[in-house]
Order: structure tokens, then sequence, then C-alpha cells
């Protein structure tokens, strides 16, 4: 449930810092992409971690759930990341007079 409510929160919130920072043109997201995934995955890390101890207050335990996740939700990442650059609407060009 905590998961539910924390990723997507933390996924917008990444994405809406990165696209401030960098912007969102099609070749800057495909050139930048192992970049946006380390960035990603860092956050996310700490985010399973502190749930992890949140929730069973074991560390070891906290650490297992980072260690089961770190290359899924990785992947996953970059897949969509992907997915949205391939699949996205490109915009139209002006026509020159």
């Amino acid at each position: 449930m905590v998961s539910l409510a924390t990723e997507p929160f933390l996924y917008y919130a990444h994405e809406t810092a990165w696209n401030a920072a960098v912007g969102t043109a099609p070749d800057i997201t495909l050139s930048s992409l192992p970049l946006r995934t380390v960035t990603y995955t860092a956050l996310n890390v700490g985010r399973i971690f502190v749930t992890g101890v949140m929730v069973t207050g074991s560390i070891p335990v906290a650490a297992g759930f980072v260690g089961f996740n770190l290359f899924g939700d990785a992947l996953s990442y970059a897949a969509n990341d992907l997915a949205w650059a391939y699949y996205a609407p490109v915009p139209a060009t002006p026509s020159r007079p």
C-alpha cells in the first residue's frame, strides 16, 4: 500500500525536476537515458529502504527489499522512458515561407 502512494509521487517529482533542469527534447531524453535511470534508481532505492524500515523495523529486511527491487525498477523505468520516446507524438515543425 505504501509503495502505491509513494512511487507515483517520486516518479512525478523526478520527472518534473529533470524536465525543469534539462528540458524535454526527444534527443535529450534518449541521450540522457542512462543518467535519468541512475538518478531515479538512486532516489527509488532510498524510498524502498526507508519504507522497508518503517514497515518491518528491520534494516536487513529493508536491504533485502532494495536488493530485490533494484534491477527490476531500473529496467522498468528505462523501458517506460524508451516507450514514451518511441510512441510520443512528434511535434509538428513549422513550414518555412
